[in-house]
């Protein structure tokens, strides 16, 4: 069980990474991409999070704040907070004050998410490829009581 709890909550991270790569660039017609050369921005970040149904995700952490996620684009060392209050995702550049989960992955890991036609189904290829690490910075007993599980099953 605590296996399948890591995998649900892994896939919850990575569907936000991909939320991470759309936000920014979101063209008229076509799919969003990241150009060769173009930071990685909130914008991006906010876009692959919007198709997701964060309202599963509540209720308030260990320190008694929102869920925060963070996530972590490297090479360039790019830090995106994502804090879930009252059934919405709101993205932002910097670092997250107190995070329950950390993602860390790659400006192609989010140019990938952002060209995919079915995301999802990226998401757990970048993840069956180990393309993505991800830090629990909360008991799993917390992160499924806030929710994380119930999205991580919805994206199954």
């Amino acid at each position: 069980m605590k296996a399948k709890l890591i995998g649900l909550i892994f896939m919850v991270a990575l569907v936000l990474i991909a939320s991470l790569a759309i936000t920014g660039i979101l063209p008229l017609w076509g799919t969003p991409t990241l150009s060769q050369g173009e930071p990685v921005k909130a914008a991006h970040i906010e876009s692959i999070v919007s198709g997701l149904d964060v309202e599963k995700i509540h209720g308030l952490n260990a320190s008694g704040k929102s869920p925060e996620i963070e996530i972590l684009v490297t090479p360039e060392n790019q830090y995106f907070n994502i804090r879930i209050e009252n059934g919405a995702a709101g993205v932002s550049a910097g670092r997250a004050d107190d995070p329950d989960i950390r993602l860390t992955g790659s400006r192609e890991v989010v140019a990938r998410l952002l060209s995919a036609s079915d995301r999802v189904a990226e998401m757990r290829k970048i993840k069956n490829e180990g393309l993505v690490k991800m830090d629990m910075l909360r008991s799993m007993d917390v992160l499924v009581a806030m929710g994380y599980k119930d999205l991580y099953d919805e994206l199954g």
